[in-house]
């Protein structure tokens, strides 16, 4: 999806993403996949925090002090919020080729149960 925006107060054509979408398409644009195909469009926000590709020395004691003071039972680092945000299966998938582009798990009669390889 393209729309019209500005930019530095000028026309432009801009896409439009929502933040799951925009996030791992900063990934993608860095070089964080490599030669795996993903097509960002088809990832949830579930798929980009279910990713491993975070330190895992960064997580639990190993996060910074600041983290550990502001929220000391997450596993993650938030500093700001009422609420603690805790995300199953976090960093546990493998980034493959064509992730989420398919969804073998289809039920006849039910639809699918949106669990992938």
């Amino acid at each position: 999806w393209i729309y019209d925006t500005t930019r530095y107060g000028k026309p432009v054509k801009g896409r439009s993403m929502v933040c799951c979408v925009f996030v791992c398409s900063m990934w993608k644009a860095g070089g964080l996949f490599g030669n795996d195909t993903v097509n960002c469009g088809e990832l949830t926000n579930l798929d980009d925090y279910d990713l491993n590709i975070f330190d895992k020395t960064k997580m639990n004691s190993g996060r910074p002090e600041i983290c550990q003071t502001s929220d000391p039972e997450n596993q993650n680092c938030q500093l700001v919020g009422p609420y603690t945000l805790n995300f199953n299966h976090y960093n546990e998938a493998p980034v493959y080729s064509h992730m989420g582009e398919k969804c073998p798990t289809w039920i006849p009669g039910q639809g699918p149960d949106y669990w992938g390889p």
